[in-house]
């Protein structure tokens, strides 16, 4: 959950959902640091996933364990109006819960703007 915004001068960005409010492009920028990888876990995957198509990190991993880790994802998406972008985390390989490092330290974020 993103739970700290640090401005959305259109109101376009609730519930964890950007919604373009005009067609055109847009950059769209995901940080994700995670803490309490394992070396059990066998994959991580962060998206941005848009109405018209899926933008992926993805990192297969070995067998090291990391105390935290960042991962970034950008995209220059094209979106029609009230199309929408959130991001999207999957962890594989492991029962061991990963922590998303956020809040305050805000290690974890989501940009968008439009680029004409």
């Amino acid at each position: 959950q993103l739970d700290t915004e640090v401005f959305d001068r259109a109101s376009n960005f609730a519930s964890n959902t950007f919604t373009a409010p005009i067609t055109g492009l847009y950059q769209l920028n995901g940080v994700v640091q995670l803490s309490s990888l394992g070396a059990s876990h066998t994959d991580i995957e962060f998206q941005i996933v848009t109405s018209n198509r899926t933008y992926d990190c993805r990192e297969v991993c070995g067998t090291q364990a990391f105390t935290t880790k960042t991962y970034v994802v950008s995209a220059v998406a094209d979106m029609d109006a009230n199309d929408t972008a959130v991001i999207k985390i999957v962890v594989s390989g492991s029962t061991k819960t990963v922590t998303i490092v956020g809040g305050s330290q805000m290690q974890t974020s989501f940009t968008g703007f439009f680029l004409g």
